[in-house]
């Protein structure tokens, strides 16, 4: 009896409580519920984007196309502290207001670490990144939270090697990626996690190794991630180059595709660059070798790509006895050879010996039409010229030398040269090389001259818009092969480019030529001494309008609340 009265008791319990939700509205019934599977109800209102074949799509299955730009956070200058002076929360209000959906944050990993106590998190450094995540979310723009720093060095000006080379290094960069990941593993704000900026690994045993190297790394990166997060995209660099273990001289000979690893993962995501023409995009910076140089976008300069050399016609040469600049004026050459079909100009200077130098100005190379006219004389800019060296001795670089921008080759023991590919051979046509050359305490044994080089280019590429397209063909090409999206993870012109030298055409192109192939992008930088929206000049911060108005027309701003409402 007593048993059937305390069931007969629950029965009334459970019909009073169902009479008192049908009464009270249904938000009220659903609270003790969503108390106790606060988790799962945290993650399923949360809107993650994710790949789907070679797209990215939103929870509700539309298309999400990054529409982006970059914070550099002073990563640079390796900070333990939150950085100031970069940005703040008005400037995630005004890039929303530009129409940009994203921003590729840039990390330093000094900020989250000491070397001195690895593995000792700084509290700082999460709190710095939880308020922008927080800024970012108010203002509706995803984050990629991109390691531009590691543990071990930079990496883009090939200085990084002990991130490859010591094992701790890994270890740290691994577990720091863990501990984001763990912390912010159901924060959709953030769209994912850019591994290592432009990687240079130091292969094991040759320099095409290190493609082994950093695919190694980034699978084990990826791994731990994946532990508690499996929500958040992992974005996977090319290689920006591949080093020697024995001499740590960079190898730059593989192909765009091959530069390019893929690991095992449902949701990556394989990333590229793009700054060509790269003595356009970053003309006018000594940190880049290019403070002579002056060109515009577009212009007549054509690109060649898998070239071959084939053979070469020279000048006489020069006289290693002789002080000052002495004139080099070649004959007309005749191209014999049918593979031929690029032209280009080369300073040789083999066996000078240690302790001399060999300088060259004022180069051209004239082109005559099939009836002896000359139709055409070249420049030969010497940023755009490339060294080599039979035994590796010496070295070349372009200099000034007093008062004239120059070329000059140091030191050397065995044949050198510098070379720079110019035109596309015209048949019938001929062609002489000329300009200047100086000699300092040069061997007697020296060979020092001008040479008309020649070449087969697998590409030659005459349009300079056609030269943008070119940069982002071979990431295309990994995304039909792998069945993955890509994504350009920088692109961007210097703002010596918006000195009435075709900035604004370049950038315009670059953005049509990714939009039109699906591609995303983010451009760099949001503020920056040399590409930056905004730059410093004189002490003074200057914006640069032009580029504004192009983000603004290209991704046809929304207000805040038209986003809030999509």
């Amino acid at each position: 009896m007593k048993t059937l009265r305390n069931i007969s008791r629950m029965i009334s319990a459970i019909l009073c409580i169902m009479l008192i939700c049908m009464i009270l509205p249904a938000d009220v019934c659903a609270t003790s519920s969503a108390k106790s599977s606060a988790k799962t109800t945290a993650k399923s209102d949360t809107s993650f984007v994710h790949t789907k074949g070679r797209e990215l799509v939103c929870d509700d299955g539309t298309v999400y196309t990054i529409k982006g730009i970059s914070m550099g956070n002073d990563v640079w200058s390796s900070p333990t502290s939150a950085p100031v002076g970069d940005h703040d929360e008005s400037s995630f209000r005004e890039l929303s207001d530009m129409g940009f959906n994203c921003v590729r944050f840039y990390l330093n990993y000094s900020l989250f670490e000491s070397d001195k106590a690895p593995y000792k998190y700084r509290k700082a450094g999460f709190d710095w990144l939880d308020r922008n995540i927080s800024w970012a979310k108010k203002y509706h723009i995803r984050l990629i939270l991109n390691m531009h720093y590691p543990q071990g060095g930079y990496q883009s000006q090939g200085g990084g090697d002990a991130l490859w080379t010591d094992k701790s290094c890994q270890d740290r960069l691994t577990a720091l990626w863990g501990k984001i990941a763990d912390r912010y593993a159901d924060e959709d704000t953030i769209l994912g996690y850019g591994l290592v900026n432009e990687p240079i690994p130091v292969g094991k045993t040759s320099a095409r190794d290190g493609l082994r190297v950093w695919q190694e790394l980034a699978q084990r990166i990826t791994d731990r991630i994946r532990k508690n997060d499996e929500h958040h995209i992992i974005f996977v660099e090319k290689v920006l180059g591949v080093k020697d273990p024995a001499t740590r001289e960079t190898d730059w000979s593989l192909s765009q595709e091959e530069t390019f690893i893929t690991i095992k993962d449902r949701n990556v995501v394989y990333e590229f660059h793009s700054y060509d023409p790269f003595r356009f995009t970053h003309q006018g910076f000594s940190w880049a070798g290019t403070e002579n140089v002056h060109t515009s976008y577009p212009n007549n300069e054509a690109y060649f790509s898998d070239t071959q050399w084939i053979t070469f016609s020279a000048a006489d040469r020069a006289d290693v006895k002789t002080n000052g600049r002495q004139r080099i004026e070649s004959r007309r050459f005749t191209v014999t050879d049918a593979q031929v079909n690029a032209v280009g100009i080369t300073l040789q200077a083999s066996r000078i010996g240690k302790g001399s130098t060999v300088y060259a100005d004022s180069m051209y190379i004239d082109e005559y039409d099939a009836g002896g006219k000359l139709i055409g004389s070249i420049y030969c800019d010497p940023s755009a010229f490339g060294y080599w060296s039979a035994d590796g001795s010496g070295s070349g670089y372009d200099t000034d030398k007093d008062g004239i921008f120059s070329l000059c080759i140091r030191d050397t023991t065995s044949d050198a040269n510098m070379s720079s590919i110019k035109l596309a051979y015209t048949k019938g046509h001929t062609y002489r090389v000329r300009g200047y050359i100086q000699t300092e305490k040069a061997a007697p044994e020296a060979v020092v001259t001008l040479r008309l080089d020649q070449y087969h280019a697998g590409r030659i590429i005459e349009s300079s818009r056609d030269i943008l397209l070119s940069s982002v063909q071979p990431a295309l090409a990994v995304s039909k092969k792998t069945g993955c999206a890509v994504y350009c993870g920088e692109y961007g012109a210097g703002i010596h480019c918006f000195e009435d030298r075709g900035g604004e055409k370049w950038v315009s192109d670059m953005m049509d030529i990714l939009t039109e192939n699906g591609i995303g992008c983010n451009y760099h930088s949001y503020k920056d001494g040399s590409f930056g929206l905004y730059y410093d000049k004189d002490g003074k911060t200057i914006k640069n309008t032009v580029l504004e108005r192009i983000f603004r027309s290209k991704y046809k701003a929304k207000s805040l609340k038209q986003k809030a409402k999509s």
